[in-house]
């Protein structure tokens, strides 16, 4: 899994998670560690072909106060963008 930023026009970097192959729950562990790392606001994309990323990670969202702003699909993957709503 990889980590990056990118900022696409907003005022808050987003940072992207790859965790393509990966099978849960390792996506919502390092999404946990990367918006850990984000400020109030940023917003985290995690990419994920698992099939179950879809319902863990919007769970995980929601249980932990934060907001599932977009899923986007993509041909053999999901990118779930999270915007950390909660310290």
């Amino acid at each position: 899994m990889r980590a990056s930023s990118k900022d696409e026009g907003s005022t808050k970097p987003r940072r992207t998670v790859d965790a393509r192959g990966a099978c849960c729950p390792l996506s919502p562990m390092e999404l946990t560690k990367a918006v850990s790392q984000q400020e109030m606001g940023g917003e985290e994309a995690i990419l994920s072909s698992d099939p179950n990323s879809d319902r863990d990670i919007s769970n995980w969202v929601a249980k932990q106060g934060h907001r599932l702003a977009a899923k986007i699909p993509h041909d053999g993957f999901l990118e779930l963008i999270v915007r950390k709503m909660e310290e």
